[in-house]
């Protein structure tokens, strides 16, 4: 096809890269069987490149505008010649199709095993005459001049002008049974101008992912092209989807990175997010909300806000401010006055202040949430501090004074007095020491905010209590079960004692079991198969102290959608650094071969071989392939890639190997000794046997503490990630 044509039509050929991973997705989600049991057809087909990598092309239709990719098609693969056709899928009748294809969308159960796997063309008339009513005109023709923008345009609006709606819209109504898996832009999962479509469209959203524009053929401008599938039988209205996010080599983005290209900055940067989320709810936007700032009074104005008619990252540069509106041919905007000034530079600077990526290129601003107040009558805090009230006044030894008034407004009246007589109306409390900690966590409460204007009549409530559920879960130990290999090479043992945080000590690695162990059975094998959900496990009990007041919380089995642990790599990889650094990581030489040792001789400084270099392999996906009966096992989590680890977790791994250079630089030095040799070695032992704390060697010491630094730090990142993924309940 000429280029202007294609530019014309809106066609832009799919990448085999995207073609590979759209079909990984489909084996996911409709099995692997997929090929055999569902029938497939490409009505925007081209020259066919979607269909590389079928293997069972009976069952395959392929429709295009242009009869030379007709030809292209059936000489590309072995394709019954009349399941390759020309067909004009926005204009042609249902009766042209193939008489197979016509009995497969006929029949609803023939149709529900059809999936429409396309990427249809993108695009939509630039001429705003065209864009917001019904007319018919010239500008990209093939764009407006459909049947199906006919059809729908009264029940779906302006969305009906894209062209890959057109298609979604006659799919979704003449073939309601299908699956629909496709390529497109992502505007209309979250544009105001695809309200109507949404409301319209109501399908089950199975699975997706988004990738740069820029990698497929001839496309201008940096913006997500988006992969989803849909299940047009489920008539769901659409929320919100949640869609993996690959870079230009395939390589998913999560965390910090895909962070940054959501909010287009390298601050506020959290590492929560694995998946880009599409909100299709109607929210008011920035422009709304900067339109209630708007004036009339022209005749004091100081300038002219131009490009407030769009909210998205894309058209953040358009955002400027005129000395008068006369400066643009087509003023779209608001004057600026001295009373609109202070919204009018928030507005810009918002604006501005995050840069556009091709993530958030559809992203929009939105109308700023208002201050909440609740009705709701609660206690405050002063009626907890009451709770501690003494009446032993002659052992007091001080006053809390002003504890009568509980807003942030009166923060300043709370103070400590040596005597209530000090003050002429005094209000408050006497202070003991039965009383005193809960007095300084009452004097701390009220100064540690600054009073403001919008803060100012906030109520400082009473705290809440600790709650306990009596609902019964399945526990950590049963999530831990689904991985236990007891065929595959051990390296170590895990032992499982109790499931209750005050257990934690007695949940540790070891190379050796004792007869206490095995007659109880409180430990399970780690192989190479289960080394990361064990890391998970062992990781999550540590990462929290016992208190008097956790002693009863127990862990729990973690969630299992929408977004569970094993979507986040960075925080399984984050696990397994904390495991091979932890007090609790007992593996030791001694009692057997170490597979533990998470570098290299070289690195280390050895004075030998090691006997095993298992680790160093795990973390590098140069484990050799296990080709026993378990390889098939969907719950073998053995690397396929190596590990990528967050900054926090390479910091761990720094300062680990500080350690065991030092070690090695020893004269003696075992070339197989694991961390806890190597603090057995520095630290000692007490007289009832048990390892000392600290070491005498004060080199030793410094660079064995700032390892424990480093993992606190590390520990500090995945601690809200256990209540996240379910494991503790908040």
């Amino acid at each position: 096809m000429k280029a202007e044509k294609r530019i014309r039509t809106g066609s832009f050929f799919t990448p085999s890269i995207w073609v590979k991973k759209s079909q990984q997705y489909i084996l996911k989600t409709l099995g692997k069987n997929w090929q055999k049991d569902y029938y497939v057809w490409d009505c925007a087909s081209g020259t066919g490149n979607l269909l590389e990598g079928l293997d069972n092309y009976k069952k395959v239709f392929a429709s295009t505008l242009e009869a030379g990719e007709v030809e292209t098609i059936r000489k590309r693969f072995d394709i019954p010649k009349n399941n390759a056709f020309q067909f004009d899928f926005l204009n042609d009748s249902f009766d042209n199709l193939p008489l197979d294809l016509q009995e497969i969308i006929k029949d609803p159960v023939k149709s529900s095993k059809l999936l429409i796997y396309i990427n249809p063309p993108y695009g939509q008339p630039s001429d705003k005459s065209l864009i917001n009513s019904n007319a018919r005109g010239s500008a990209k023709k093939g764009m407006v001049d459909t049947k199906v923008r006919d059809e729908f345009f009264d029940k779906v609006g302006v969305g009906v002008n894209q062209l890959y709606v057109q298609f979604f819209l006659r799919i979704y109504k003449y073939i309601p049974n299908c699956k629909l898996a496709c390529f497109t832009g992502v505007k209309y999962l979250n544009s105001k101008s695809f309200i109507g479509f949404r409301n319209y469209f109501k399908a089950k959203f199975l699975d997706g992912f988004v990738v740069p524009s820029d990698t497929f053929y001839n496309v201008k401008g940096k913006f997500p092209i988006g992969f989803l599938m849909w299940d047009l039988s489920i008539k769901e209205k659409m929320k919100k989807v949640a869609l993996d996010v690959f870079d230009k080599e395939g390589k998913r983005i999560v965390g910090r990175e895909l962070d940054k290209l959501i909010k287009g900055t390298d601050q506020y940067i959290s590492k929560g997010n694995n998946k880009k989320g599409y909100s299709a709810e109607d929210k008011k936007s920035i422009g709304d909300w900067l339109r209630e700032y708007k004036t009339d009074n022209n005749s004091k104005y100081i300038g002219w806000m131009a490009g407030t008619g769009n909210n998205t990252f894309q058209h953040s540069e358009l955002k400027y401010i005129l000395n008068d509106k006369n400066q643009m041919p087509y003023p779209i905007g608001l004057w600026i006055d001295k009373q609109n000034l202070l919204p009018t530079c928030i507005y810009l600077t918002l604006k501005r202040l995050l840069n556009h990526t091709w993530l958030n290129h559809d992203d929009h601003f939105l109308h700023p949430t208002k201050k909440e107040y609740s009705a709701e009558s609660k206690k405050a805090i002063s009626d907890w501090l009451r709770e501690y009230k003494t009446d032993n006044n002659s052992e007091y030894i001080g006053w809390i004074a002003g504890t009568n008034n509980n807003s942030l407004q009166f923060s300043k009246f709370i103070y400590i007095l040596n005597n209530k007589n000090q003050m002429p109306y005094p209000i408050g409390l006497w202070i003991d020491k039965e009383n005193i900690l809960p007095t300084c966590i009452y004097l701390t409460t009220r100064h540690i905010f600054n009073h403001t204007w919008l803060n100012d009549i906030d109520q400082f409530t009473h705290p809440t209590k600790k709650e306990y559920s009596a609902e019964s879960k399945k526990t950590i130990s049963d999530w831990l079960r689904e991985y236990y290999d007891k065929e595959g090479d051990g390296i170590g043992y895990i032992i499982l004692r109790g499931i209750l945080i005050q257990h934690n000590n007695c949940v540790f690695l070891n190379s050796k079991l004792s007869k206490s162990q095995i007659n109880k059975h409180v430990y399970t094998i780690v192989t190479p198969r289960n080394v990361l959900p064990i890391s998970v496990y062992l990781t999550t009990r540590h990462s929290f102290n016992h208190t008097w007041l956790n002693t009863d919380d127990y862990f729990t089995h973690p969630k299992t959608k929408p977004l569970t642990w094993k979507d986040d790599k960075e925080f399984q990889n984050n696990c397994v650094a904390c495991t091979l650094f932890h007090p609790q990581n007992r593996i030791n030489a001694k009692e057997g071969v170490n597979h533990w040792i998470p570098f290299t001789e070289k690195e280390v400084g050895a004075k030998g071989k090691f006997e095993s270099n298992f680790m160093t392999n795990f973390l590098n996906a140069k484990l050799p392939k296990d080709n026993d009966g378990l390889f098939e096992c969907k719950n073998d989590m053995t690397p396929t890639e190596p590990l990528k680890f967050s900054k926090e977790a390479k910091d761990v791994f720094k300062a680990g190997l500080e350690v065991y250079k030092y070690y090695h630089a020893k004269d003696g030095s075992n070339p197989n000794y694991s961390l806890h040799d190597i603090r057995q070695h520095f630290q000692g032992f007490n007289s009832k046997g048990i390892m000392n704390s600290k070491s005498k060697d004060l080199e030793y010491q410094k660079l064995y503490d700032n390892l424990k630094d480093k993992l606190e730090i590390l520990a500090t990142e995945i601690r809200p990630k256990v209540y996240k993924y379910g494991f503790l309940d908040n």
